[in-house]
């Protein structure tokens, strides 16, 4: 329920702030908590249909929209991943007018 939640949180803020660009928005699942980058965009692991199989956190969701080239929608949610403290993203979704992905950080 809870990733639900800000996934519809993302969503709204994309259409709403953005104007449905390429900008991709995140919502925290805790935000009392900030993560400081420690890894580049280029770095950060896609996992679209499994899990990594070490130890790791959920720390928020991040959106896309409004691109037909998903290349381009995949590095903006790494992009997004990394400035946020991410190093992978997990539950790759792509959607008509965008695509979704849950950030976890490595424990």
């Amino acid at each position: 329920m809870k990733k639900w939640l800000c996934l519809v949180v993302c969503i709204a803020n994309c259409l709403i702030v953005s104007g449905c660009s390429l900008s991709p928005n995140f919502a925290s699942t805790d935000a009392s908590k900030v993560y400081s980058q420690r890894v580049s965009w280029e770095q950060i692991k896609v996992y679209r249909s499994s899990v990594p199989d070490v130890p790791y956190i959920e720390i928020g969701s991040v959106y896309v929209c409004c691109h037909p080239d998903a290349d381009e929608l995949v590095d903006a949610l790494k992009m997004k991943a990394a400035k946020c403290g991410g190093d992978a993203i997990i539950a790759v979704e792509p959607y008509p007018d965008g695509m979704s992905a849950t950030v976890i950080r490595f424990k």
